[in-house]
This record gives structure tokens, C-alpha cells and sequence, in this order.
């Protein structure tokens, strides 16, 4: 994995402009000077974008308690960013791969081919493990090259949530269904650019949060770091995908006490950062799959695992409640008519479903809102 890592980074310097570590020199072996496996990076200049995110409060850390009354200078960093964000990542653009799964360069460090892919397992199968089981292979799951979205998506979908034949099943048929219905739609079904039958897939970076964006002063995007577990993945999960803290509302256990954002800011600030993406890779672009990626994480994430969790019912949940043709009604009601074969019910949440959940090459200007200050007129 270390040699990996490290070529992953020579890679995408070699053939992109995005503003990732220099590597000066690795090994993965015990037969060095140093007798243990290395990488040695050139340090890159830049602070934590949290830093300057958030002001200081009293004892110098973030300021996360009035993280919503941002003042004019403080959004303005805020918003610099999103943009230049989004116009880094927009870079790996360029990166295209066969299927989805990691880079494995053992044979050609220029041409590198698509393997397998481990992970840890989503959070209900890790919930069921013991203590001892959680620092072992048991937690610890191989992922096979897919070369399709579909397959990406449908296979993990059969095997996390199998249709179930029992007497109890239909709740948890009706989820299925809900999921099985997300992902026979744009944009699970395929992985193409506009215009090309062939499926490709981009990179990702696994865990694009604030920690791992370095910035100059200003807000400009100076270093983006942390690219273990890089991979290909179907577009809508690629570079055009929002940052992890810009995704926190889809995520399981958000709520008004523990998070610092609110689903309203998290709004404002996917709109900039989407409309950004858009202008760098214009409006056919894999930018029409940012404003919803928060969506496309969670189902991701669900079926997968994630840095922020991942559930089926915590998603399903999520989407009756925005659904107009669902939130009327009480989950179980819904989820267990579905279950049985709700021919109609699957037909109207299917059509709206697919509207709700479908890339966008517009998106629609939501100006953040600051705190005017005391030197400013309300």
C-alpha cells in the first residue's frame, strides 16, 4: 500500500497540475538505512483550511460555537476556498480509468492498471463484530474491480441488502426497493461523459476535508493532501464530488446540537462550490454531478462505509422525508407497502426519485449570508 501511495503521487504530478506532495523518495521494504518502509515528501507550505474557516475563540482553536455568524472578511475567505476548491479538483479531470477499483503501478509506473480495492466495512457489519474481530482482517473487506457503474453499485446493493423471503421482510424489502430504484437511475446506472457509450471512471480523494486542504491566508487552495486510498470510482463519486464537510447533513447521526453547520449554510455553501465546479468543467462537465453529490456519498457510504458512516436506513429514512410523495407518511407504513409490491407506490416514488437524485448543469446563485457587523448598515 505504501508503494502505491507513493506513486499515486508521483502520478498525478506527472500528469496533472493539481497541488499535491512532492515525493523525493520511498520504500516499502525492512532492507534500508532506516530497517522500516518510508516516504519522504517535500512539506508543503499552507495552513489547515479549518483555521482560517472558522475564527479563534479564547483558547485559540475554532470557533465552532458561532461558526454561523461568520462576519464579511471571514465569509469572503470562506467562499475563496470553495472556488479555488473546486478549481483544483477540477484538474483530475483529465484522469480517466477502464473500471472502478485502485491504481496498482507494480508493472508500469506511467501506465498504471485497475485492481482490487480494501477497505474497512460499512458500520452496521462493524457494529456486529466483536472487540478482538475489530483489529483483524475480519473488518477489513476486498472490494473486486467493477467495470461498470452498475455493477458497482448493484453488486454491493445484493450483497449488504439481499431481498429477503421471510415472514418479517417487508420493511426491509421496502428499503431495498427504495435503493434498488436510486441506483436503476442517472447517475448509478452508467459512468460516461456525455456523448460516449464506453463507461469510464475517475479519481477520488477519500477524504477531501478540512484537515487535508492546505491555504494561503486568503483562502487560496495551496495543497490538498492525504491521497491514501485514492481510487477510480464511477463520475459521480469522482473529483466533482463535494468536500466531507460540505456533505454532513446526508450523513447518519446529524443533528442541530452536534454539527456545526446547518443544512441551510450546507446549502449556501454546496451552491458556490457546485457553480464553481461547473465553470471549470463546464456545464456537460462532471461538475452536473456536484450540487447532489452529498446523495450520491451517502448511498455510497451505505453500501461501502465511509468517513462519516454509512446506513441504509438512516438514508432511506432521509429521502421519505424529502420526498413529497413520501413524507406524509409514517416510514413503516411506506417501507412496508413497498415491501409487499406497491406497483403505484413504486411508480410515483420512482419518478420522483429520479428527478430528485439527477445531475444538474444549472444551479441556481445562494448567496451565503454574513453577520453585517456593527460597523455596517442592517
Amino acid at each position: 500500500m505504501l508503494r502505491n501511495d507513493a506513486r499515486t503521487l508521483l502520478y498525478i504530478r506527472r500528469h496533472t497540475y493539481v497541488p499535491c506532495p512532492e515525493v523525493l523518495g520511498f520504500d516499502d521494504s525492512l532492507t534500508n538505512t532506516l530497517g522500516a518502509p518510508y516516504i519522504i515528501m517535500r512539506e508543503m507550505e499552507g495552513i489547515p483550511s479549518n483555521k482560517i474557516w472558522f475564527d479563534r475563540d479564547t483558547d485559540g482553536d475554532d470557533d465552532v460555537t458561532n461558526a454561523d455568524l461568520p462576519d464579511a472578511g471571514r465569509m469572503h475567505i470562506r467562499v475563496n476556498i470553495l472556488r479555488s476548491l473546486a478549481t483544483c479538483m477540477s484538474k483530475l479531470q483529465t484522469l480517466e480509468f477502464e473500471c472502478a477499483g485502485t491504481l496498482d503501478f507494480d508493472d508500469n509506473a506511467d501506465v498504471p492498471k485497475v485492481g482490487p480495492t480494501y477497505h474497512w466495512k460499512p458500520m452496521e457489519e462493524m457494529e456486529k463484530l466483536s472487540a478482538q474481530d475489530l483489529s483483524t482482517s475480519k473488518s477489513i473487506e476486498c472490494i473486486p474491480i467493477h467495470p461498470t457503474s452498475g455493477c458497482y453499485f448493484m453488486i454491493a446493493l445484493n450483497e449488504r441488502w439481499p431481498r429477503r423471503e421471510d415472514a418479517f421482510a417487508a420493511i426491509s424489502n421496502g428499503r431495498r426497493c427504495i435503493l434498488r430504484t436510486m441506483l436503476s437511475n442517472t447517475p448509478f446506472s452508467h459512468s460516461t461523459r456525455l456523448g460516449d457509450a464506453k463507461e469510464t471512471f475517475l479519481r477520488r480523494h477519500d477524504d477531501l476535508d478540512f484537515q487535508n486542504i492546505l491555504c494561503d491566508e486568503e483562502g487560496n487552495v495551496v495543497g490538498i493532501i492525504h491521497w491514501d486510498k485514492c481510487r477510480a470510482t464511477p463520475r459521480c463519486l469522482g473529483f466533482a464530488a463535494l468536500p466531507a464537510f460540505l456533505t454532513k447533513d446526508w450523513a447518519p447521526g446529524f443533528s442541530s446540537l452536534h454539527d456545526i453547520h446547518m443544512p441551510w449554510e450546507l446549502a449556501e455553501y454546496r451552491s458556490v462550490y457546485a457553480r464553481a465546479m461547473l465553470e471549470a468543467t463546464g456545464p456537460d462537465g462532471d461538475g452536473k454531478n456536484t450540487i447532489n453529490s452529498a446523495i450520491y456519498e451517502a448511498v455510497n457510504a451505505a453500501l461501502y462505509g465511509g468517513h462519516n458512516g454509512g446506513s441504509v436506513g438512516n438514508l432511506v429514512h432521509r429521502l421519505i422525508k424529502a420526498l413529497a410523495t413520501t413524507r406524509m407518511f409514517d416510514d413503516k407504513d411506506v417501507l412496508s407497502r413497498l415491501g409487499q409490491d406497491w406497483e403505484m407506490g413504486e411508480f410515483k416514488i420512482g419518478a420522483e426519485l429520479k428527478e430528485f437524485i439527477a445531475p444538474q448543469s444549472h444551479v441556481e446563485a445562494i448567496e451565503p449570508w454574513f453577520f453585517p457587523g456593527s460597523d455596517q448598515e442592517s
